[in-house]
Formats: C-alpha cells, structure tokens, sequence
C-alpha cells in the first residue's frame, strides 16, 4: 500500500551498481568491494593504496575519483522494509546521513572537494538519488553542491502500489531509468522506465514481468543500450528506437554484462565460471566463450578495447585479451610488490 505521511522523506539511496571501473586512458583500475575500493596501477600491476567507501563517480579527466560512505545497518533496514519488515519504523526513523569523499586516482590520497573543478564530473557522475521508494518520488542532490536538487515525481507514469527497487541516471545526462516491483493479487510482477531527467516525463518503458526483473541495470554510453541480466535472460533495450533483444541461455544464469566501448560487442558473465563476448548483430551465437579460474563478479573493458578485467571471487583481477580470449596479466593481492 501506498505511504500515507504528509511529509516527503527520502531515506533509501540508490545501489551503486558499478564496482569495477577504468579511469579514463586505462592507466588506472578502481575495484569497489565492501566499502572499499583499491586502486590499481594497470601497466604495472601494483596495488596503488585502498580508499573508504563505495566508488561513486570517476572524473572525466581520470585524475579523481568519489566514494560514498554509508551506514551498512541502515542499507539492511531499508532492504527488510521493501518486504514490509520494520517498515513503519524505517520510515518515521532519523535518516543517517551520507558522506562522500574525493580521492587522487594516482597517489590514492584524499582530497578537499574545493581544490577541483567540479566540471571534470557530469551529471551522472555526481547526481546522488534518494527516494521516496513508497511514493515514487526521487530526489538528486549534487555532491558538490553546485547544481539544485531536482525532484522527479513518478507517480503518473508506474504501478500505483509499486516500489521502487534501483534508479540510474543515463551516460548522455538525459535520462533516468527506473526498476521497480509490485506484490499482490497472489504474484510479484516487475517493470522499468525511462524518464527525462529535467521534468520526469516517461521516454520509455520497459517490461519485467512475472519472471522478475533484475536489480542490476547497465547503460552502454556509446550504443544507447540499457542492459539487464535476470537469471537466464539477458534484455538488451535500444533506447533510439525501442526495439529489444532477449538472449536466453539455459541452464546458464547471467551474471553482469558491459559494452565495448567502440565496436557493437558486448562481454557477459555467469554463474558457472564462464564469460562470453558477442556480436550485436547476431547476439544469440557467442563470439567466443572463456573458461574462468572462479566465477566472475565484475567485468569491463579498458577504454582501448583491446583487453577487458574480470573480478573473480577468489579475489583476483584477470586482464584478457578481446580478440582471443587469453590471459594477458592478473592483478593480485598476495603478492609482495602489490603491497602499497
């Protein structure tokens, strides 16, 4: 059911869902995990030092980075609420307050947000969301505190008794997609929209259905995808002309998916300790797949587009080759030169 309050609160903060990231020109790796995130020298494969906090947004001109530092306890209570456990407690509770932190990317040292130019970061980049999850109301606030909040009512363009799972703003600034869920009449059902990001106005809707839809959502900056992985099913939405493609692998569970940065190729990973790369013109027959030494957390591509990393969960980074596949370098903790 609806929130009834009079007064607009916005306890719940977006999922940063990006945890593996290259600075631009590549020399430089950030990996996200648990409240950290280490910074790597990639031409070197040298740990540079570790940063607090969630990776947030990266510079254009690659030279910083921000963190988001958060209270943990509360991100569980806001989870337990969207199932109606504690709800009504979260919702009247004091809402702790967010921090973020700007960093050098090279010497891993932490800076004061005034001794840069904020116009190194887009929107995307430095827009944090808060939401109303049970009104359908989002509100993003500028990290530097420059640009005014906005606030985007949704309520005409969802489900009326939806709530709001994840929210993120589009590479081109122009858009912010939207999932979200809906429980009741003895089923869930799912579903996501685009909005504008100046007024909030629906540019598109996707659909979940009653197979679920993830709470994983990936823009592709340079072909104007939305990628979302859910189990066996990988959707890809052309947000130019509304056309989907659905990639269905059985009994392979998708994982997380990336783009290439130039050419129409896109890398997925599953469950089983696999990644494929594949051509968008013909989507369903893998270019090539690649055995892992474990399963795969993250991946992305170094902006040349020649190799990618992949995160495994035995908590190496592996650098491959694009076009073949092969091991090209890994990136590892237990080394003694990687100690910073």
């Amino acid at each position: 059911m609806r929130q009834t309050a009079d007064a607009l609160r916005f306890p719940s903060p977006a999922a940063l869902l990006k945890k593996l990231a290259f600075t631009r020109g590549g020399t430089t790796l950030l990996h996200s995990v648990q409240q950290q995130v280490f910074v790597w020298d990639v031409e070197n494969a040298r740990l540079r030092g570790v940063a607090d906090g969630e990776l947030f947004g990266i510079a254009d001109d690659g030279k910083t980075f921000i963190t988001r530092l958060m209270d943990q306890t509360w991100v569980k209570r806001d989870i337990a609420a969207r199932s109606g456990e504690g709800r009504q407690t979260f919702l009247t509770d004091p809402i702790p307050e967010l921090q973020f932190a700007l960093w050098d990317a090279v010497l891993c040292e932490p800076l004061n947000f005034a001794s840069i130019s904020p116009d190194t970061y887009p929107l995307h980049q430095r827009f944090h969301g808060m939401a109303d999850r049970y009104r359908h109301i989002i509100r993003l606030d500028d990290v530097f505190g420059l640009v005014p909040s906005r606030t985007l009512d949704l309520q005409s363009v969802i489900h009326e008794d939806a709530i709001l799972e994840n929210w993120l703003i589009a590479p081109d600034d122009q858009q912010l997609a939207v999932i979200y869920y809906v429980s009741g009449g003895g089923f869930d059902w799912n579903g996501g929209v685009c909005v504008r990001l100046d007024d909030g106005q629906e540019a598109y809707h996707f659909d979940g259905g009653r197979d679920g839809f993830p709470s994983y959502i990936c823009f592709s900056r340079e072909h104007h995808w939305l990628m979302s992985p859910y189990g066996s099913t990988l959707n890809i939405y052309d947000l130019t002309t509304g056309n989907r493609t659905r990639i269905t692998e059985l009994p392979s569970r998708f994982s997380v998916v990336c783009a290439h940065p130039v050419e129409m190729l896109l890398a997925e990973t599953r469950f089983d300790s696999s990644m494929s790369l594949r051509d968008m013109e013909q989507p369903n027959s893998p270019v090539r797949r690649i055995k892992l030494a474990s399963q795969a957390l993250e991946v992305e591509f170094h902006p040349d587009g020649e190799r990618l990393a992949v995160a495994l969960k035995s908590g190496d980074i592996e650098m491959r080759k694009v076009k073949t596949g092969r091991l090209a370098g890994k990136l590892q903790l237990d080394t003694p030169k990687n100690m910073p």
